[in-house]
């Protein structure tokens, strides 16, 4: 097809009258058409802006987004989260977002329903991760259970880095588990060294929930492929995540959203008390992580309470941009840098990587806006919303 403009490659270069071309979903062909020459072709032509398909690298597709999370999953059945989850995979790509990574489902569906994970045109693709916890930890409530390191080692074993890329472990506690807190430590850093290791040369990438600063050092120095909100980011650490393999992945639109819902006074005390309380430390680390820009991606976690599917990243690029991150820098967290963190061939328009493309009526690199101004919607080179 032949577009009018265009955000091309790794930089996402701004370009005039491009062809792109595509077989069998990936793209074949990027290249800039002479204005001067008359281009005698049967492909369609574009008008507007084409950027790659957004994705979103941390999403909880079989969560609701209300009030109570947890207690909904004692009211549903496994049939009802599958509905779900293709509902809101579907939701996703209509907003322009092509693939998310799902970063803990209700009874493991997506690491054990092939039908879940069958690549729909009409649907959102999915990065999966094994969410592992521990029995009383944070994220018990959609994870696998294990305390000692053979019992990590043991549901490592029994799962396929071809159908669940990722596993998310949670190196700290959190805020929507009773009884676990956001500032603590829930793995040592002993036990996190070797699930990563073992987990790691077995193919897998690592996902490690991180809220508190010593988890954050913790995953950084197992060498996890990203690190999951880093709500108490120390300045200190910067250097040393700036040298390192590991993303940071900011889901600060999450607790914003929930502090500004006046909804929230009817939820579960302890969950609300725990979010309003570390909100100001998450905004801060937000801030801090304008340091090294080009190790941060963006995720919503849609899903957890009062955050609902499928237009959170949309709103976390907003929560980027106040927080001081360039338009550039905040396109590139959830296209170009994603689709690297991920391990996977999405996030850019150069060939040999998947054709998902969203076209927009505005650049967002000059007005994020634009995001929301969406035209069509592009998915392995099917026109999917229009």
């Amino acid at each position: 097809m032949i577009i009018a403009d265009s955000l091309i490659g790794p930089q996402l270069d701004y370009r005039q009258r491009v062809l792109v071309g595509w077989r069998n979903g990936y793209i074949t062909e990027v290249s800039t058409i002479d204005s001067t020459k008359q281009y005698e072709s049967d492909l369609p032509v574009f008008d507007g802006l084409l950027i790659p398909g957004l994705i979103d690298s941390h999403v909880h597709l079989g969560l609701s987004g209300s009030g109570d999370v947890v207690g909904d999953l004692m009211n549903v059945t496994e049939d009802e989260i599958r509905n779900r989850i293709n509902s809101n995979r579907e939701a996703y790509l209509r907003a322009g977002i092509t693939t998310v990574r799902d970063l803990g489902c209700p009874f493991s569906l997506l690491s054990s329903d092939k039908d879940l994970r069958h690549e729909s045109i009409e649907l959102a693709s999915v990065i999966a991760a094994q969410a592992i916890s521990s029995a009383s930890g944070h994220g018990n409530f959609v994870s696998r259970h294990a305390e000692s390191l053979d019992d990590y080692k043991r549901i490592i074993e029994g799962l396929d880095p071809q159908v669940t890329p990722f596993i998310k472990l949670f190196a700290s506690g959190g805020v929507i588990t009773k009884g676990t807190n956001p500032g603590s430590v829930q793995m040592s850093q002993d036990l996190l060294e070797q699930v990563v290791a073992f987990a790691q040369n077995r193919g897998f990438l690592i996902a490690a929930h991180a809220h508190s600063r010593s988890s954050v050092r913790n995953a950084l120095r197992a060498g996890v492929n990203t690190i999951e909100h880093f709500s108490y980011l120390h300045e200190d650490d910067l250097h040393e995540i700036s040298t390192s393999s590991s993303w940071l992945v900011s889901t600060y639109v999450a607790t914003k959203r929930f502090v500004s819902e006046a909804e929230r006074t009817l939820t579960e005390p302890e969950a609300r008390d725990k979010i309003l309380l570390h909100e100001p430390a998450e905004a801060k680390s937000l801030r801090l992580a304008l340091a090294v820009p080009s190790k941060v991606i963006a995720g919503s976690d849609s899903g957890t309470i009062l955050n609902p599917h499928p237009r959170g990243l949309l709103e976390q690029a907003e929560q980027m941009k106040i927080a001081g991150f360039t338009e550039l820098e905040i396109l590139s967290s959830m296209t170009v840098r994603a689709g690297q963190a991920l391990g996977a061939k999405i996030g850019q328009i150069s060939p040999g990587f998947a054709a998902d493309f969203a076209l927009l009526e505005a650049n967002p690199v000059k007005d994020l806006s634009a995001l929301l101004r969406l035209k069509t919607v592009i998915k392995r080179g099917e026109i999917v919303v229009t």
